[in-house]
């Protein structure tokens, strides 16, 4: 269940990028068809050392693009914009402990996966959050 608020916190912030608003939003938990320009955010989380309150997550923010009304670089531009967002942890992690309804301890990077098909640009950043409980 604190993925599901992860996922909805951090899109939320995310979104409130200019660079980023125009895009459709999601969550992992999203089961509608995407519609491009797209932003998910997804959270896969295991606890930590048998605790019920610490949780370790994967987070996964999707950035993807219509290959064929978007440049490479537009989506370039996209998913920097996400980095830039997310490089600023001590804001990040304010904001969203500000909410009240959930505790990051910190997070880090753990790489990008771009893939280009004919349709679609999409690039995958991950992160690794520290989480738990407000």
């Amino acid at each position: 269940m604190l993925d599901h608020t992860l996922d909805e916190l951090l899109l939320a912030h995310l979104k409130a990028v200019p660079a980023l608003a125009a895009l459709h939003g999601y969550t992992g938990q999203d089961n509608a068809d995407h519609k491009l320009p797209a932003l998910t955010v997804s959270t896969t989380s295991a606890p930590l050392a048998g605790s019920d309150t610490a949780f370790r997550g994967e987070v996964g923010v999707i950035i993807e693009s219509e290959a064929h009304d978007t440049t490479a670089a537009a989506h370039a531009e996209r998913v920097e914009a996400v980095r830039a967002a997310l490089a600023n942890r001590a804001g990040v992690i304010a904001a969203i402990n500000a909410t009240g309804l959930l505790h990051i301890y910190g997070y880090a990077p753990l790489g990008s996966e771009p893939t280009a098909g004919e349709a679609r640009f999409s690039t995958n950043l991950k992160y690794r959050f520290g989480f738990g409980p407000a």
